[in-house]
């Protein structure tokens, strides 16, 4: 186990917001961690997802809404704004 500090604990499930490819916000659920890694469950949760954890963020239902407005009109000065404004996972106690 990582002595990293982190909000996913072994057993804890937490909603989080993933950067995705082109900064395409997606929200997922945070299953469990290694080190430098956040595993991560869309609806299946019997498939685990593995994310790079400066890629994974603690969700905020009016930031992730603002980030899916922003990538659906394609604005990526208003996307790189919203970004900078999310709290990545590691740092949420």
């Amino acid at each position: 186990m990582s002595t990293t500090k982190s909000a996913v604990k072994d057993d804890a499930k937490v909603d989080v917001i993933i950067r995705g490819f082109a900064d395409r916000p997606g929200h997922l659920i945070a299953t469990g961690r290694a080190p430098g890694v956040v595993y991560a469950v869309g609806e299946d949760e019997a498939f685990p997802m593995g994310f790079h954890a400066e890629r994974v963020y603690a969700f905020e239902k009016e930031l992730y809404d603002d980030l899916e407005a922003a990538f659906d009109r394609s604005n990526s000065a208003q996307l790189v704004a919203l970004w900078s404004r999310a709290r990545p996972l590691a740092e949420v106690s």
